[in-house]
């Protein structure tokens, strides 16, 4: 606890993480994850997604990166990223107007 008697910042970050992972629908998300590749390979499906800011169409830069490695970084054009992988801790840079990737998104 801080000298006013809050808990310190850290530890709620850490409890509001392990209530969502111990939570039933954390479970059922990674199910569906599996289940998700496991059809599309069935139907002969591209493992590729489109993630966009609900926008109908994305035009700008194409940049192939690893979302992780690139999230501090500011795209002063409009920038399509192919993303290797994505893990849903990342967050995505300014300038960025869509990201497709292979990854389950949740």
């Amino acid at each position: 606890r801080t000298p006013d008697n809050k808990p310190e910042s850290w530890s709620i970050t850490m409890f509001t993480e392990e209530v969502v992972r111990g939570g039933m629908s954390f479970a059922v998300s990674a199910v569906m994850r599996k289940l998700e590749a496991e059809i599309r390979n069935a139907g002969a499906l591209s493992a590729w997604q489109i993630v966009s800011p609900g926008a109908t169409t994305a035009v700008g830069v194409l940049r192939h990166v690893v979302l992780s490695e690139v999230q501090e970084e500011v795209y002063h054009e409009p920038t399509v990223l192919l993303a290797t992988r994505i893990t849903g801790e990342e967050e995505i840079p300014p300038g960025v107007v869509a990201i497709n990737t292979p990854d389950a998104v949740d």
